[in-house]
């Protein structure tokens, strides 16, 4: 049932505002921020490394070898 209602508020969505669209629907790849300038404003904060590539726009393992390219 809850997927029914789901179904059917996503399509009222879509006709009052065609243009929703592409925020609903937009499965592109998430933009990657700068990530030297990211940690050198950020290191401090005690949050889990899966936090620090959510945050950063990168998969882990993204994070991790970005990471190890930039400060080694």
């Amino acid at each position: 049932m809850a997927l029914i209602k789901t179904r059917e508020a996503v399509e009222l969505l879509l006709q009052y505002d065609p243009a929703l669209k592409e925020l609903l629907f937009d499965f592109s790849e998430p933009h990657k921020i700068d990530l030297e300038a990211y940690m050198n404003e950020h290191f401090t904060f005690n949050v889990p490394t899966t936090q620090f590539a959510r945050s950063t726009g990168r998969s882990l393992t993204s994070f991790k070898r970005d990471l190890e390219k930039i400060f080694g």
